[in-house]
């Protein structure tokens, strides 16, 4: 399947938390480069659909296809959420080398790490880290998850303006590369790239 074939494909989904439906019927399509916005108000169904997406909460309806690669097999995706599931005992130099750069001490690991600011606590245990430099470190683990759909909830949250403006530049880069981007965010995430699927909860 080539490139401009990788897409997302949502279909009739619908979730509910007890009682409350939190969506239904919805049906939505991401292609390779584009990304999709999701706002409304805490509680509302947008790490919910993020969830679903990513395999970590059951739909009570509907189907969902994501995107494969050339040979029919199901690409990687990645799931950045609340939580940075980071290891609190490891540096993040070993955390980026666990994640796929196994030679932790190339110029490679090095450079990934300068690039999002994390150069002087590069063998500083996770567990010091502030929380803007935690989720510094998750843009880092993205960046190199080789994932073709990124499921981002509330990225910005922790990041000062030089993290945001990193942010911002790192799905930049993703979306140049065929990449599809889906995210929930309070403050809205402004790329040159114009978005494509714009979806308000909670309402």
């Amino acid at each position: 399947m080539a490139q401009a074939e990788r897409h997302l494909d949502v279909r009739q989904l619908a979730a509910r938390r007890g009682e409350l439906t939190l969506f239904e019927a919805l049906s939505f399509q991401l292609a390779a480069g584009q990304w999709g916005s999701l706002s409304g108000p805490n509680g509302s169904g947008k790490t919910t659909l993020l969830r679903v997406i990513a395999g970590l909460t059951q739909p009570t309806a509907g189907h969902i296809t994501l995107p494969r690669a050339g040979d029919g097999a199901p690409e990687k995706l990645a799931y950045l959420g609340h939580r940075d599931g980071l290891h609190g005992h490891l540096t993040p130099r070993e955390q980026v080398g666990l994640a796929g750069i196994r030679d932790t001490g190339n110029s490679q690991c090095t450079e990934l790490l300068s690039a999002v600011g994390l150069e002087r606590v590069a063998e500083l245990q996770g567990r010091f880290l502030s929380h803007g430099q935690k989720r510094r470190l998750s843009l880092a683990l993205l960046r190199i998850s080789g994932a073709a759909l990124w499921l981002l909830d509330e990225p910005s949250t922790g990041l000062d303006a030089a993290g945001k403006s990193l942010l911002r530049e790192l799905c930049e880069w993703h979306l140049a590369r065929g990449g599809l981007l889906l995210v929930a965010t309070h403050e809205p995430l402004t790329l040159d790239r114009e978005v494509s699927l714009e979806i308000t909860f909670g309402h």
